[in-house]
């Protein structure tokens, strides 16, 4: 996937998830692996 919409996708995320950015970035870390 490129950069440009990876970045793209994580503001998307951001911007609809909020204040649950921290559990999200969790999530994505034991999922995704980074």
């Amino acid at each position: 996937m490129a950069v440009d919409k990876v970045i793209e996708f994580e503001s998307l995320l951001i911007g609809c998830i909020g204040s649950n950015r921290d559990e999200f970035e969790y999530q994505r870390f034991t999922e995704i692996g980074y």
